[in-house]
């Protein structure tokens, strides 16, 4: 018995293949779109202001570039410590990146280079090294320490002599929050996750 030939397929027409790639391409655009604006971001750090964590631009290298996760903060709030992005109180074209050093409610106060919350000396940066931070008016000194209105946070830059943080400007409100620095990607040879 003769087996028939297998029927062959007929090519797809250029108009047919032209449009499923299209198709693809919208898609992937769609998608593309979606993530950048409710689950990753990215931002190139200008400044000093968290060095030696985060480095910011010189006259020699650019600044490091972080991947920031705009999901976490949906489904939770900040945890101290935590490398945050988020809007300033004036009015600024970029956003700034700081460590979280104080939760609503809570009392903090710099003394002899270390932050106090609550009376209590705070480790930021999770035993990576010491961070002296110096204090500065009119938030966060001495004779003044300051409690941190409800639905409102306290943050510090690492570079504590190069940093506009909230020892200069006050507290930053829960809704300028919308991300956290998770990893350096760019420049290469910075490449590393953000603690």
């Amino acid at each position: 018995m003769v087996e028939p030939a297998p029927a062959t397929k007929k090519p797809a027409s250029p108009a047919r293949t032209f449009f499923e790639w299209l198709r693809a391409l919208l898609y992937a655009a769609v998608l593309f779109f979606l993530l950048l604006q409710f689950v990753l971001g990215w931002y190139l750090v200008p400044t000093p202001s968290m060095e030696p964590t985060i480095r910011g631009a010189g006259k020699d290298h650019p600044g490091d570039t972080v991947l920031v996760d705009k999901l976490t903060y949906r489904l939770r709030t900040p945890r101290r410590g935590e490398v945050v992005v988020f809007w300033p109180l004036a009015a600024s074209k970029h956003p700034f990146v700081k460590r979280l050093a104080g939760l609503p409610g809570e009392t903090i106060e710099i003394r002899d280079g270390r932050v106090l919350v609550n009376g209590i000396p705070v480790d930021l940066v999770g035993g990576q090294g010491p961070l002296r931070y110096e204090n500065l008016p009119p938030y966060g000194t001495r004779e003044r320490p300051v409690r941190i209105p409800a639905d409102s946070y306290f943050f510090l830059g690492d570079n504590t002599e190069h940093s506009d943080d909230s020892r200069h400007w006050g507290f930053v409100p829960a809704k300028n929050i919308f991300g956290r620095a998770l990893v350096v990607f760019w420049p290469l040879d910075r490449f590393g996750w953000i603690r």
